[in-house]
Parts: C-alpha cells; structure tokens; sequence
C-alpha cells in the first residue's frame, strides 16, 4: 500500500514539473505580447495626448497585468519622484523587474532614447523595440508549442518510468 501511495506521489510530481515548465514558456511568451503593446501604448500616449513620461507609465500598467504592469509602475512612480533621473530609474527597474536578458537588452537600449529627443524620435525608437519583441514573440512561439508538450510529455513519462521501477 505504502508502495502505491508513494508510486502515485512520484508520477503526480513529475507531471507536476512538466506541466509547470510548459507554463512559464506560455508566462514567458505573454510578457512579449504585455510588453510589445505596452510599448505600442506609450509611443501613442506621447504622440498623440503628449502625456509626460510618467503618466503615460501609469496609463499603460492599468491596462496590462503581470511583470509588465508592476514595471511600468514602479518607473512611473519613480519618475513622479525624481523625473532628472530616467536613464538611471529604468536602468534600476529593469535589474529587478523579473524579463531575461534579451528583453533587457532590447528595453534598456530605449533608456537612451526616451525622455531625451522629440515625441517622433521616442516614438520611432518604441516601435522598433515592439517591433524586435514581436520577432522574438513570433520565434519563441514556434518553438513553444512543441516544446511545452515535450515538458508535458516527458513529466508525465517520467512520473510513469518511476512508478514502474518503484513497484
């Protein structure tokens, strides 16, 4: 009995592993998508309301969720604070925001930009960062399907393999 219980522990946990890796893939193509019309969102802000940095910053995180928003946020709140400093503020958000390096990379590069040349500068500068997003987004989305049920498959067939070598 005890042998059972344990077996059904281990498949359960391995498909647990499985199914939790092929969510942070999905996680990790819904911040691509956040941040890519967040970024959309900003550009129109400037453009078109001639919001100030910092609110557009708020704008935005109302209307999208997850690392994105609290990003966002967190930038906007700062800027309302000390707005002379926003190379260094988005620099120090992005550090602790939670997006991998390659979005960093690419969100980074916009800290030299924005909030130093004109609306069409800035907002030229944002749409070639969605625009390299949304090739990451599209790149990350072919491997994705196939990836997320090769996790799925493999916690599941692991948990299986145990079970049988266990019993």
């Amino acid at each position: 009995m005890i042998k059972i219980a344990g077996a059904v522990l281990v498949m359960l946990g391995a498909t647990f592993i499985g199914f939790s890796k092929s969510r942070s893939l999905r996680e990790y193509s819904q911040t691509l998508t956040e941040l890519a019309a967040a970024l959309r969102l900003i550009s129109a802000e400037l453009e078109f309301k001639l919001s100030p940095l910092g609110t557009a910053f708020f704008h935005v995180s109302e209307g999208i969720g997850g690392h994105t928003a609290d990003f966002f946020k967190s930038c906007g709140r700062r800027l309302a604070i000390e707005p002379a400093n926003f190379s260094e503020i988005w620099k120090e958000e992005l550090k602790v925001a939670g997006f991998d390096e390659k979005i960093k990379e690419i969100m980074e590069e916009l800290s030299d930009v924005l909030g130093r040349y004109t609306v069409e500068e800035q907002s030229a500068a944002l749409g070639y960062a969605e625009k390299r997003l949304l090739y990451m987004y599209t790149e990350f989305e072919k491997k994705r399907a196939d990836t997320g049920k090769i996790y799925m498959t493999l916690g599941i067939s692991v948990g299986a393999v145990a079970v049988i070598m266990l019993i």
